[in-house]
C-alpha cells in the first residue's frame, strides 16, 4: 500500500466518520469501510470490560498506544472470553461470520483504539495478502484514524446529550404550558363566581338568596386561596425553602381531624369516610402541619372520584432502624381506580394525569406533586397504587422519631368557633388595639372583625404613625403590616422594641408577604407571630387569644 493508498484509505474514512453522528452506525461504517479497504476477512468492534487485566492474554498486554498488537505468523491464540463480553457490531463474509468463535485460532490481530471504552479488531486465520509487511501497511493509519474516531465518537455523544436534553427541555416546556393553562383555568372560574355571585347579591331581593351569593363567594375565594397556597409551596420547595416544623402528635388524631373537615363534602356525596388504626399508636415528632396536608390532598382527591362507597383513612406504625417509627398513612377509596400508564406519572411536576378527567372534575394538578415532595423533605416516600374500577390508595411513608415523654408534648387545648370569638371578646375588658395598615379595605375589614369580638380598633397607615399613636394612647396588642409608605412595619417594628416601655407589648404581622423569609424577617425585627393575608377569621381570633389570653 503506498503513499496515495493510505491517503486514499484516510479521505475515504474521513468521509465516513466525519458526517455520522449517531455511535453504532459511526462504528458499523467504519468497520465497513476498513474491511473494503484491507485483505482482512472479520472485523469487530467491542467494547472493552474494565476487568480485564494486562496479563490476561497476549492480545490485552501491548500498551494502549501499540497498534500492531500480534502479528504472529505461524502461532495462533485464542481471544479472551472478557474481551468479546460487550460486542457492539460484528461485519465479515456471511461464511466467515458464521465461523467466528472464542475459541477459532486466529494468526493476526489488529486492535484500534477508539476510545477508552472501545476499540476495533481485525482479524485474520491467515496472514492477509499484501506487498508489504502488515506494520508498514496499517501503522501510518491508524494513529491518526484512531485520534479521528475518538474526536467522532466525542461529538456524536455530545451531540446526542444535546438531542436529549433538547427533547427533555421541549417536552418540560410543553408541560409548563399545559400546566400554566390549567393554572388560568382554576384562578379565572372562582374569579368568574366571586364577579357573578356578586352582581346577584347586589340584586338579590331576599336574605336567603343574598346569603347564597355570598356562599358563593366564600367557597370561590377560598379555592384561590388553595391554589395560591400551592403555587407557593411549589416555588418554596423548588427554591429549597420550605422549613419543617416539627411537633408531637398522635397518628389517630391527625386522621379524625381530617376526617372531621371533609365530613360535610363526603355527606353531600353521600359517601360514608371513616378512620382506621390500631389502639395504642406512638407519640410521634414530626410536621403536623404538612402531614394534615398531604393526608388532605390525598382525601379531597379521593371524595372527587368516588360516586359511592366509602373513603378510608388509614394508619400503620412499625419499628424501623436507628430508634426511628415508620409510620405509614393510606387513604383508600372505591372510586374509579386508574389505569397504569396515567397511575406511572400522577406524581410529576406540570402534569395533569388524563386530559378528559381534568375537563370532567378540574384541579391544579399541584396536590399530589407537593405531596410527594413534603414526603421526600421528611425523608419518606408517598405513592400510589390502583386498578381501573377497583378504587385507588394513596400512601406516604415517614420515618419519625418518638416525642420525648414530658408534660408539655401535647398541645394545649385552644377553644374554637363560638366558644374562641366569646373568650376573645372576655379579653376586651375596656383595652383596645392599634392596626397598621395603609390598605383602607383591609383596614376596614379587619376593624369588622375586631369590632365582632367587642374589641375597638384604632387604625393607622404607615408605621411611623403607628408610633406616633404608641407615643399618645395605650393599646393591648398591635397588628402591624410589613410595607406601608413613610416607614414600612419592620423598621416600625425595630424602633419600638428600642424602647423599655414597650417591650412587652405583643406585635403581629398581618401581611400578604407568604414566604418564609418573610416570616423570619418579622420575626428577627422583634414581632411576636406572623399571619398572611387573606387572614381567617379563626386563625386571627386564636392570634389575639394566643398573646392576650392565659398564657399570652
Amino acid at each position: 500500500m503506498r503513499r496515495e493508498q493510505i491517503l486514499s484509505v484516510l479521505y475515504d474514512l474521513s468521509l465516513t466518520i466525519g458526517s455520522e453522528l449517531d455511535l453504532d452506525t459511526l462504528l458499523r461504517k467504519t468497520l465497513q469501510r476498513l474491511l473494503f479497504h484491507t485483505s482482512f476477512p472479520v472485523a469487530v468492534a467491542l467494547s472493552e470490560p474494565q476487568a480485564c487485566a494486562e496479563g490476561d492474554s497476549a492480545c490485552m498486554a501491548a500498551a494502549i498506544g501499540d497498534y500492531m498488537l500480534s502479528e504472529r505468523v505461524g502461532s495462533r491464540f485464542a481471544l479472551p472470553a472478557g474481551l468479546l463480553g460487550k460486542e457492539v457490531a460484528l461485519l465479515a463474509d456471511a461464511r466467515l461470520l458464521q465461523g467466528f468463535a472464542l475459541d477459532q485460532q486466529y494468526t493476526h490481530c489488529l486492535r484500534l483504539p477508539v476510545d477508552q471504552d472501545c476499540c476495533i479488531l481485525l482479524l485474520a486465520l491467515a496472514e492477509p495478502a499484501s506487498d508489504m509487511p502488515l506494520t508498514q501497511v496499517f501503522q501510518p493509519l491508524l494513529g491518526n484514524l484512531s485520534r479521528a474516531l475518538m474526536l467522532c465518537r466525542n461529538n456524536a455523544r455530545l451531540t446526542q446529550r444535546l438531542a436529549e436534553d433538547r427533547d427533555q427541555a421541549r417536552a418540560e416546556t410543553h408541560a409548563k404550558s399545559d400546566f400554566l393553562a390549567s393554572m388560568s383555568h382554576e384562578i379565572r372560574t372562582p374569579l368568574n363566581v366571586v364577579l357573578g355571585a356578586t352582581h346577584l347579591a347586589r340584586r338579590a331581593e331576599s336574605a336567603e338568596k343574598r346569603d347564597a351569593a355570598l356562599s358563593r363567594i366564600e367557597g370561590a375565594g377560598k379555592h384561590l386561596l388553595s391554589v395560591v397556597d400551592d403555587i407557593l409551596d411549589l416555588s418554596r420547595i423548588e427554591a429549597g425553602k420550605l422549613t419543617l416544623a416539627p411537633l408531637a402528635f398522635l397518628a389517630g388524631d391527625v386522621l379524625r381531624e381530617v376526617a372531621s373537615l371533609l365530613a360535610d363534602k363526603a355527606s353531600e356525596k353521600q359517601l360514608n369516610i371513616r378512620c382506621d388504626f390500631p389502639p395504642g399508636l406512638p407519640l410521634l415528632l414530626g410536621d403536623v402541619a404538612r402531614l394534615r396536608q398531604i393526608l388532605l390532598n390525598f382525601a379531597n382527591n379521593a371524595l372527587k372520584f368516588t360516586a359511592q362507597g366509602e373513603v378510608i383513612l388509614r394508619a400503620r406504625c412499625e419499628t424501623a432502624s436507628a430508634g426511628l417509627t415508620r409510620l405509614r398513612l393510606e387513604v383508600e377509596d372505591s372510586g374509579m381506580g386508574i389505569a397504569p400508564e396515567v397511575l406511572a406519572r400522577l406524581f410529576e411536576p406540570f402534569r395533569q394525569a388524563d386530559a378528559a378527567i381534568y375537563r370532567q372534575f378540574g384541579g391544579s394538578g399541584l396536590g399530589l406533586m407537593i405531596s410527594r415532595q413534603l414526603a421526600r423533605l421528611m425523608g419518606g416516600e408517598a405513592g400510589a397504587c390502583s386498578e381501573p374500577g377497583q378504587g385507588s390508595i394513596f400512601w406516604v411513608e415517614l420515618p419519625l422519631p418518638l416525642a420525648p415523654l414530658t408534660a408539655d408534648s401535647a398541645q394545649p387545648s385552644l377553644p374554637s368557633g363560638d366558644a374562641l370569638e366569646e373568650a376573645v371578646r372576655a379579653l376586651a375588658d375596656g383595652r383596645s388595639i392599634l392596626l397598621a395598615e395603609d390598605e383602607p379595605i383591609n383596614a376596614e375589614i379587619v376593624s369588622a372583625l375586631l369590632a365582632e369580638v367587642g374589641w375597638p380598633v384604632t387604625a393607622v397607615a404607615n408605621g411611623q404613625a403607628a408610633l406616633d399613636a404608641l407615643s399618645t394612647g395605650s393599646y393591648a396588642l398591635v397588628l402591624m403590616d410589613m410595607q406601608m409608605p413613610v416607614m414600612d412595619g419592620l423598621e416600625a417594628t425595630r424602633r419600638l422594641r428600642s424602647q423599655p416601655a414597650w417591650a412587652p407589648l405583643p406585635v403581629v404581622a398581618m401581611t400578604a408577604n407568604a414566604f418564609a423569609e418573610d416570616k423570619q424577617a418579622c420575626l428577627a425585627a422583634g414581632m411576636n407571630d406572623f399571619l398572611t393575608k387573606p387572614v381567617d377569621p379563626e386563625a386571627f381570633y386564636l392570634a389575639i387569644y394566643r398573646w392576650l389570653g392565659p398564657a399570652g
